[in-house]
């Protein structure tokens, strides 16, 4: 009887899922929209502001994450992407008032612009956070900043990533 009843409600789900348009981001399903939103993602080049190792890096795991590194030709879209680092002390060491660990904050403003005709499709924030210890050694100090900063432009190719599948997937097929 159990089985039966963990039938039914797979098979529920199933339909359920079937019957609201879910659809495979990164698969074929019965269609060509998820290839088509495959290509609409390789065709979207990356501007990235201030030009600086971290843009650099950024537009590098953007790139990939989108048409897996291969950058050819002119591109429908663009996404252009304003960065801001910050860091805040949060943690100071008694006595000598020096941080013992810092809060680093990586914040893109970006926006998804019509190459054709220079019109804003999408635009919007995101952000990404890494801590990182600070001692009384300065390389270690810069290599964990460094570190630091990998680690949040990952996150945020991530989630940008995110954001251009969620807007691509809501849109009609061209």
């Amino acid at each position: 009887m159990l089985s039966f009843k963990r039938g039914f409600g797979l098979l529920t789900v199933m339909l359920a899922l079937a019957g609201c348009g879910f659809q495979p981001v990164h698969g074929t399903f019965g269609s060509s929209t998820a290839n088509s939103l495959q290509s609409r993602l390789g065709d979207v080049r990356v501007e990235v502001l201030p030009k600086d190792r971290l843009a650099i890096s950024l537009s590098n795991e953007v790139n990939f994450r989108l048409n897996g590194g291969q950058d050819t030709g002119p591109k429908r879209y663009t996404l252009k992407i304003k960065l801001t680092p910050q860091t805040n002390a949060t943690g100071i060491a008694p006595g000598s008032g020096l941080p013992t660990s810092i809060f680093y904050v990586l914040s893109a403003e970006y926006q998804i612009v019509d190459s054709v005709t220079q019109k804003t499709l999408h635009k919007g924030r995101s952000f990404a956070r890494a801590d990182y210890d600070y001692s009384g050694q300065r390389f270690a100090n810069v290599r964990s900043q460094r570190d630091a900063e990998n680690r949040a432009v990952v996150v945020l190719a991530e989630q940008l990533h995110h954001h251009m599948l969620g807007y691509f997937s809501r849109q009609p097929a061209q």
